[in-house]
């Protein structure tokens, strides 16, 4: 990407192992690590955002080093 615009989240929940990082923007799919206060699963959410974010020339990702460690969630826009 050339010029670009990143943001970046991070939470430091209860994060993620690694065969669930190629299933979070997957709609409906089930990830083995759960929330930390009973939250529902949002993946279908986080799919809807992954394709705005394409759409817009941009991407969605995330980071996470494991269990307990948390996740860092990017978006990267071109800038205008």
């Amino acid at each position: 990407m050339g010029r670009s615009i990143r943001l970046s989240v991070t939470d430091p929940g209860v994060g993620l192992l690694p065969a669930d990082l190629d299933m979070v923007f997957v709609r409906y799919a089930w990830l083995s690590s759960r929330s930390t206060a009973g939250e529902a699963q949002g993946r279908s959410t986080l799919a809807r955002a992954r394709q705005w974010a394409q759409a817009m020339k941009g991407d969605l990702s995330v980071h996470s080093d494991g269990p307990g460690t948390g996740s860092t969630f990017t978006l990267e826009l071109a800038a205008a």
